[in-house]
């Protein structure tokens, strides 16, 4: 039989007693299950089980428990329990003479833990960055590696935009000729925005103001009537002779989109973020025809709408690292809106004044954003950003589907918002944090 032994302090026989007692229990049931002594020691390594217990730790414990203040336990026989993870290096990309790189990447080492914008401190993690921190026992690098701390931090955006404002293209009040589509206008957005802490914060942003024009003139020559404009309800064919009976048409279509929004903004590990809030968006459209006719009278017509979206939204970012620089991903947004709209009617043939009318209502719409996004990294806190995104609105009062060709005494009492916009194009802009 095998030597075993432990010693204490203090009150030593009788933890003496207990051991022996309880391993002796133990070497009996061994024997006569195997028919030999075995040692704690003689156990094999133990399996890869999360659930597995070196054999002897539970008696350990008990004796332990049993120490009085300021005893220790002496037992080489028994295991010890397995030392405590040593804390994981956090650090974040692109910090210039920081204790985690090497002034150009991050140590290629499989503990470092890696944050996307974290280059305000080098115990930082998340995505505007951190807060640095004197150095303790939880490693040797100048910084609290035992948790993660967050400070305010802001971040901007500003964008250049291409967008396309699609449909329209062949209308016209002229049978002379025809307008043609709307062509890619440029317009801005700017994003500003806060942390609370580490995930929860604020933004706001603006877009806009983006406008598209097509307009057109041409001479005409074809037969009357000369244009789509015909009357009704008293009016006779006569009073729009200017129109009907011309020899030169001019029109001009135009369409302004701007939007404005705040939101609540969530972040999880800098690659996902939600936002929730209030989104404000207005179109306005202008469509205006002007004519010359035979006997020197000139026609002026002119639609206008106005459509004010007011509803909230819901969307979010999700991006995948490409490398130690780039980000790729999809942004989107999806929305309720009450639209408040409302329209004015103005014809006119020569000094005659046919029309001069305006009215509102309200309707409700819908709204659709989606895009693939890039962000890359140039240089500590400032990133490039570029995508091409996707925007869709239902619910709103075009000038040109207004019922604006029958020209009656009743016509502007009544505007109808039934229509829908769908507008596409690419963006360009830097992100800075501070």
């Amino acid at each position: 039989m095998s030597i075993k032994f432990f010693l204490k302090t203090s009150n030593g026989q009788q933890v003496t007693a207990k051991c022996m007692l309880a391993l002796g229990l133990g070497w009996m049931l061994n024997a006569s299950t195997y028919g030999q002594e075995q040692r704690f020691t003689d156990y094999g390594a133990p399996q890869s089980n999360v659930n597995y217990q070196a054999p002897g730790l539970q008696m350990r414990a008990q004796l332990e428990s049993d120490l009085q203040p300021g005893e220790q336990l002496i037992a080489p026989g028994l295991p010890k329990p397995p030392a405590p993870p040593q804390p994981q290096v956090i650090a974040g990309n692109g910090i210039p003479g920081g204790h985690f790189t090497n002034s150009t990447s991050v140590i290629a080492d499989s503990s470092v833990i890696q944050g996307h914008h974290a280059a305000l401190g080098y115990a930082a993690i998340g995505h505007h960055g951190g807060q640095q921190h004197a150095g303790t026992s939880c490693g040797p690098y100048g910084s609290d590696l035992c948790g993660v701390y967050c400070h305010d931090g802001y971040v901007a955006t500003a964008e250049a935009l291409w967008i396309m404002r699609e449909g329209e293209d062949d209308f016209s009040l002229s049978r002379a000729y025809e307008l043609g589509g709307f062509d890619y206008e440029m317009g801005t957005r700017f994003t500003f925005g806060s942390k609370w802490n580490c995930t929860d914060g604020w933004e706001v942003g603006f877009t806009g103001p983006i406008d598209w024009v097509t307009s057109g003139s041409s001479p005409v020559n074809v037969a009357n009537p000369d244009s789509a404009l015909f009357t009704s309800g008293g009016f006779v064919a006569s009073d729009l002779d200017a129109f009907n009976d011309a020899t030169f048409h001019s029109q001009s279509y135009r369409t302004e989109y701007q939007s404005f929004e705040i939101n609540k903004k969530s972040w999880a590990w800098d690659i996902f973020s939600v936002v929730y809030g209030v989104r404000i968006i207005d179109i306005e459209e202008d469509l205006i025809f002007t004519s010359q006719g035979v006997g020197g009278n000139n026609g002026r017509f002119v639609q206008q709408t106005d459509n004010t979206l007011v509803g909230v939204h819901i969307g979010g970012e999700s991006m995948f690292p490409m490398s130690q620089r780039l980000m790729v991903g999809q942004r989107g947004r999806i929305g309720v809106a009450a639209n408040f709209y409302d329209g004015a009617t103005f014809v006119n043939n020569g000094v005659t004044t046919l029309v001069n009318r305006s009215a509102d209502d309200e309707n409700l719409a819908g709204f659709i954003e989606w895009g693939i996004l890039g962000r890359y990294r140039l240089y500590r806190s400032l990133y490039l950003t570029a995508g091409y995104e996707f925007w869709y609105i239902d619910g709103i009062a075009l000038a040109v589907d207004q019922p604006i060709t029958n020209i009656n005494p009743a016509q502007g009492n009544v505007f109808f918002a039934n229509d829908e916009l769908f507008f596409h194009g690419g963006s360009v802009g830097l992100e800075i944090l501070f």
